[in-house]
């Protein structure tokens, strides 16, 4: 029968493997706010398009209106009931549409961005929270980390989440990355580490 003890010391070894450094995740928070520098100068340029685009669709609702209601049409001869509906029909719902996309425009980006930092901040400290935690603090950690928890023959097996599951494979081929290896302490130059950082593939995906 597995104690407490032996088992917070398990998850704590799992914790490792998933613990950054301040310097890696400095590195990785000024490389997301670069791309995401980008990904807002691209969104603008979309809810542009979009602004015009619902602009255009309710000018075509205006003029569907004007020409209905106007005297050459008293007799319907140039719109009819029928195709005045399924027209109508037709814009509203690509106005509906629109209106959609360009509340969703916006929050997709701010969201993955607060999401990455958030990420990125916990793998920092997650390790000594734990460790200094309550039960709760614990639990709470173990929900947000992993899952498939099980418990059979006294080990422990669990599998991390995302992203967490993506910073396990960059510290076993980057281990400068892992808070459990400080590289002030090797003489490695912040720039030396960045480079590396760079020129690893699944850190930045080619």
């Amino acid at each position: 029968m597995t104690n407490s003890d032996d088992l917070e010391t398990q998850i704590e070894t799992f914790l490792s493997k998933i613990t950054i450094n301040e310097r890696f995740k400095d590195w990785c928070l000024k490389y997301l706010n670069e791309l995401n520098d980008d990904e807002v100068e691209a969104r603008n340029a979309s809810i542009k398009a979009l602004q015009e685009a619902y602009s255009g669709c309710v000018k075509r609702l205006d003029n569907l209106l004007q020409l209905k209601i106007s005297a050459q049409n008293s007799d319907n001869s140039l719109l009819t009931n029928e195709e005045f509906k399924s027209q109508k029909s037709a814009i509203i719902s690509e106005k509906i549409l629109l209106e959609e996309r360009l509340a969703n425009a916006g929050e997709r980006i701010d969201s993955w961005m607060e999401t990455a930092v958030n990420a990125f901040n916990f793998a920092v400290h997650v390790r000594h929270n734990f460790e200094t935690g309550d039960a709760d603090t614990k639990r709470e950690i173990l929900v947000a980390i992993g899952s498939n928890l099980i418990l059979k023959d006294g080990l422990l097996h669990l599998d991390a989440k995302k992203p967490y599951c993506f910073l396990e494979e960059i510290i076993k081929t980057e281990p400068t990355t892992s808070q459990m290896l400080e590289p002030v302490e090797q003489n490695i130059t912040t720039l030396q580490l960045e480079d590396s950082w760079a020129q690893n593939q699944l850190v930045l995906p080619r």
